[in-house]
């Protein structure tokens, strides 16, 4: 497989956190929807950091994903949540959609099963990452 063929799978950090929260919890993509065939755990992520995962399949890798351990509040929110972004572009920088954090503790909320339905997976590399609530 060349390396024009390989999809780049990207996940951007730019939540703001006490040091000691920082790389406590893990995000998992899946390359099929309702969390089948993990692709990846991200695990220790850091604040601030772009992570350029290479992937083995083509366009359109991540379609559903689950995290578990992140912070989920603090005075670094001004809403006091934090929200996980998922973006269609390498650069972070396209289009977005975006879940609270905390749908790790809560019965109410449900992870992102399906990005299809959400056309996040429209371009080759998928990112995502947290950020300070708006």
């Amino acid at each position: 497989m060349s390396t024009h063929s390989t999809a780049m799978l990207l996940i951007t950090i730019g939540m703001k956190v006490a040091a000691l929260a920082e790389g406590s919890g893990y995000v998992d993509l899946y390359r099929d929807a309702y969390f089948k065939h993990k692709i990846v755990t991200v695990r220790n992520v850091q604040t601030d950091t772009c992570y350029n995962l290479a992937c083995p399949a083509s366009d359109n890798v991540v379609t559903s994903a689950k995290w578990s351990g992140l912070p989920e509040s603090g005075v670094a929110f001004k809403s006091g949540s934090a929200l996980i972004a998922f973006y269609t572009d390498r650069y972070c920088s396209a289009y977005r959609n975006i879940w609270p954090v905390n749908t790790q503790s809560r019965d109410d909320l449900y992870f992102p099963e399906n990005f299809r339905l959400d056309e996040t997976t429209a371009q080759t590399a998928m990112a995502g990452g947290w950020r300070r609530s708006l």
